[in-house]
């Protein structure tokens, strides 16, 4: 099976909101660097925040784990076979079962998410459509297991911040 159909069938398990991947243009946009940049700007964020205890205390291990993270997105947006050459297919519920992940680590890691891409100053198109696949996608890596009608939807900008 190819990777593009597995990481497709975690986007549209039954019950939980498609996660559609966004047009490979945007690594056209970006380029490796600046995922990079992102991805390592989310997970410093994250181990500042109460969620840090997830990533246990050997800080050696979780640069490991961002690398793996970066070179994911980096393939997912469009671009080079980074991720699946070294890791294999994404199976991303696995790799996350392990973790007691809740509704509040979820929101934590979103709130993250949100910054990174505000402070790397991501332009808001690319922003938005990055946003349309991990706000949905993160819903499927919870442990245990929670139905998609039990979690709230987060939005990459509050009605406030359109005013």
């Amino acid at each position: 099976m190819c990777v593009q159909a597995i990481a497709e069938s975690a986007c549209h398990r039954s019950g939980f909101p498609d996660a559609p991947f966004p047009d490979p243009s945007i690594y056209e946009a970006l380029g490796s660097e600046k995922i990079r940049d992102l991805v390592r700007y989310h997970h410093q964020l994250m181990w500042q925040s109460d969620i840090q205890p997830v990533f246990g205390s050997d800080f050696g291990h979780f640069a490991k784990t961002v690398e793996h993270t970066a070179n994911y997105f980096i393939e997912m947006l469009g671009g080079p076979k980074l991720f699946t050459v070294v890791r294999g297919e994404p199976k991303l519920g696995r790799r996350h079962k392990p973790f007691n992940l809740t509704p509040y680590h979820r929101v934590i890691w979103l709130d993250c998410f949100r910054l990174a891409l505000k402070e790397k100053q991501i332009p808001i198109s690319i922003a938005q459509e990055i946003w349309n696949w991990v706000e949905p996608l993160s819903m499927r890596f919870l442990t245990p297991r929670i139905e998609a009608e039990h979690l709230a939807r987060e939005y990459l900008m509050a009605a406030k911040d359109y005013d």
